[in-house]
């Protein structure tokens, strides 16, 4: 799902790093949760309660981002993007 800037206005914007934390900690885009990957079923419903938020993922290439759109969609989270690269 593409998500125009009028849509993004009118929800809350979360800004995700899905790296491990580790790797959150020697860098990550200002304001960005860190939720790594492999446990985005477990923290996402605490950490990320607004389902209908838009959603911006990311990592170091965009395959661990993709793996959390996929878990995070199937949780029922519509509005979800992958950024890809990470990149201070």
């Amino acid at each position: 799902m593409v998500v125009s800037p009028e849509g993004a206005a009118a929800r809350p914007v979360v800004l995700v790093d899905v790296r491990t934390l580790d790797e959150y900690r020697t860098g990550h885009k200002e304001g960005a949760l860190n939720i790594p990957a492999d446990e985005v079923e477990q923290l996402a419903p605490r950490l990320l309660p607004d389902k209908n938020a838009v959603i911006m993922l990311y990592c170091r290439t965009g395959k661990r981002a993709d793996k959390a759109l996929e878990a995070l969609r199937k949780m029922g989270y519509s509005h979800v993007e992958n950024l890809h690269r990470f990149e201070m």
